[in-house]
């Protein structure tokens, strides 16, 4: 059974769910960790909780009043990430070095964070020598960039 080790880190709804519905099965099955994680939480924990009861108690463990709250935040999380990636990725490719660096300014972390902008980065770096003279980053942090986004797993 999975537990929050760190409140902290990176929210995934999908991995939220799952970890809602392992709670009520292993609630289900009399497992002792999932009663005392559900009796943290709910009054009544003695008759097999719903899925809706689950989901209160993981969004409890991860620092949440309510599932639709936790759920509400990582939609927004996820769509500020895509708005951090979106416009680097538009300015690599139109090989728009000043507004690459601004964007990578703001959010310097970005090329270790997304496998998308380190590729456009990397397209950018590739395109080096033929219609451009200049690399938006330099070859060190595109090495590392290319070392961060190499030890993701593939989707």
């Amino acid at each position: 059974m999975s537990f929050p080790t760190d409140p902290h880190t990176n929210l995934n709804l999908e991995q939220q769910r799952k970890r809602a519905k392992e709670l009520r099965r292993a609630h289900r099955e009399g497992n002792v960790d999932a009663v005392v994680r559900v009796a943290r939480h709910l009054r009544s924990f003695s008759r097999p909780i719903r899925l809706s009861e689950a989901q209160f108690v993981v969004a409890r463990e991860a620092g949440f009043s309510s599932w639709p709250k936790m759920k509400h935040h990582i939609q927004q999380l996820t769509l500020s990430q895509a708005d951090v990636g979106e416009p680097i990725i538009d300015a690599a490719f139109a090989g728009n070095d000043n507004a690459v660096r601004s964007a990578l300014a703001r959010d310097p972390d970005a090329a270790q964070r997304f496998i998308h902008v380190a590729a456009a980065i990397a397209d950018d770096q590739a395109n080096v020598g033929t219609s451009r003279s200049r690399s938006v980053l330099s070859g060190s942090e595109m090495r590392n960039a290319e070392l961060d986004a190499a030890a993701l797993p593939l989707l």
